[in-house]
C-alpha cells in the first residue's frame, strides 16, 4: 500500500545543516514534505512514523536478547575432581545487557573423597585487558557415592545484574568465561542468557542505559528534533551492529587429579583441532555449522556478515577458521607461550543459506610448549 500526499503552495527550503530544528528525512523531504512545515495544520504523519520508530527501537533493545553460552557434558563424562576448571566459552555481551540469566543441571558432588565444602562459581574476564569477575558461589547441599541418576539432577538459577554491583557485566564487551569447582562438585550443562527488560526508563531525547529513546519527542505537534531522530536511528544501527546471535562455543575441562581434554599439537602444518587426520577444512572433518543467511548488510549487494573468533590458548602457533578447503575466514598468530585470550574478526557471506567452520592449527616449534587450544567461540558482531 502507498501513500500519495499532495500539497499547493511553494516547496520548503531546503534543510540548513547544523539547525536542530531542520532534518532532511530521505525519500519524504524530497516529495515535497518538510517535518515542520506541516506540523501546526494537523499533518502527523512525521509524528507517527517517529513515535512507531521509538518504539520499535525500544521493543528490540527491551525485549530481543542474546543467548551468550549453551553447553552440556555427556552424564558419563562428567567425573568428580578436588577442583579444576568445567565448561568453558567465549561470547559478547548486547550493548544493554541488563539482567544476565545463568541456569544450569548440577549432579550432587562425588563424596568419595567425603569433600567438605562442594561448590562452584563462573570466573570472567575481559581479553587482553584483565578485570576479573568473579560472581557469587554456588553452593552443592548434595552428594552421592554412586554414579548419578536422571532422578539426581538438579535445576540451579543464578542472575548477574548487568547495571550495578560486583556481578555488572559491561555491555558490548567480549568475555571468557569458566566455571571453577572445588571439592567434586559436578555440572552437567548450563545456559546462558540476557533477560528481557520488564521496564524501560526514559529520558527525554536521551538514550538510556537500557537502550530505550522517547517516543513523546514526536507527539503531534511537537518540533521533530534532530536529536530525537539521531537517538532513533543510532539505537536501531547499534543494535543491528552488537545485539547480534552467538555462533558457537566449545571449551575443555580442566581438573586436578582427572583427564583434560584440551586441544594439543605439535604439527608444523595445519590439523583440525578435533581430529587431526583431516589438514584441511574437509566436508566430513569435525567443525561448526552456522546460518548467515539474511544476517548481512542492508544495502542491496552488500552480503557481509561481521563475526568475531575468539581463542583461549597457550604456546606458540596459529589458528585459522575455514569454509572452505584453502579459504581463511580470519588467523590468529601466536608469539608468546603464555596463555591469553584472544579475538579476530572476519566477514561471512549472507547470500548462504549455511557455512560449516572448520578450526585448524598448527605449532610454531617453541620447545616444551606446543600450541594447546582451551577454548573457542564465534559470534556475529560488528564494532
Amino acid at each position: 500500500m502507498s501513500l500519495l500526499l499532495l500539497f499547493s503552495g511553494a516547496a520548503p527550503a531546503a534543510p540548513v545543516e547544523g539547525n536542530e530544528f531542520d532534518v532532511n528525512v530521505p525519500k519524504v523531504w524530497q516529495k515535497g514534505v518538510s517535518p515542520l512545515h506541516y506540523t501546526g495544520n494537523g499533518l502527523d504523519v512525521l509524528s507517527r512514523a517517529g513515535t512507531l520508530l521509538a518504539s520499535y527501537a525500544n521493543m528490540l533493545a527491551g525485549r530481543r536478547k542474546k543467548v551468550l553460552l549453551c553447553t552440556s557434558r555427556d552424564p558419563s563424562a562428567v567425573v568428580g575432581a578436588s577442583s579444576g576448571q568445567g565448561f568453558q566459552g567465549g561470547f559478547r555481551t548486547s550493548p544493554f545487557p541488563g539482567v544476565i540469566i545463568v541456569e544450569m543441571v548440577i549432579l550432587p558432588a562425588d563424596d568419595t573423597s567425603n569433600a567438605l565444602d562442594p561448590r562452584m562459581n563462573w570466573h570472567l574476564d575481559v581479553p587482553g585487558l584483565g578485570g576479573a569477575i568473579d560472581q557469587p558461589t554456588i553452593h552443592v547441599g548434595r552428594r552421592k557415592t554412586a554414579a548419578a541418576v536422571p532422578a539426581d539432577f538438579q535445576f540451579v538459577t543464578q542472575r548477574w545484574d548487568g547495571r550495578n554491583g560486583t556481578t555488572k557485566l559491561a555491555g558490548n564487551t567480549a568475555y571468557w568465561v569458566s566455571l571453577l569447582y572445588t571439592d567434586k562438585s559436578r555440572v552437567l550443562s548450563a545456559v546462558i542468557y540476557e533477560e528481557p527488560v520488564a521496564e524501560i526508563t526514559l529520558t527525554p531525547s536521551t538514550p538510556t542505559t537500557d537502550g530505550g529513546v522517547d517516543p513523546e519527542a514526536f507527539h503531534t505537534g511537537a518540533p521533530i528534533l534532530k536529536g530525537a531522530l539521531d537517538d532513533v536511528q543510532d539505537t536501531l544501527h547499534t543494535l543491528w551492529k552488537q545485539q547480534r546471535p552467538h555462533l558457537f562455543s566449545w571449551g575443555c575441562v580442566l581438573q586436578s587429579g582427572g583427564t583434560a581434554d584440551f586441544r594439543q599439537t605439535v604439527s608444523a602444518t595445519y590439523v583440525n583441532i578435533f581430529d587431526a587426520s583431516f589438514t584441511d577444512w574437509h566436508a566430513d572433518a569435525p567443525g561448526f555449522w552456522v546460518w548467515p543467511q539474511y544476517h548481512d548488510a542492508y544495502k542491496p549487494g552488500n552480503h557481509d556478515v561481521p563475526v568475531e573468533f575468539m581463542v583461549y590458548w597457550q604456546g606458540t602457533g596459529v589458528i585459522t577458521f575455514r569454509t572452505a578447503a584453502g579459504v581463511d575466514l580470519a588467523t590468529i598468530t601466536k608469539t608468546i607461550v603464555t596463555a591469553s585470550v584472544d579475538t579476530v574478526t572476519a566477514v561471512l557471506d549472507g547470500s548462504h543459506a549455511n557455512d560449516k567452520i572448520d578450526v585448524l592449527f598448527k605449532d610454531s616449534g617453541t620447545p616444551g610448549f606446543p600450541i594447546t587450544i582451551f577454548m573457542v567461540a564465534g559470534y556475529e558482531y560488528l564494532a
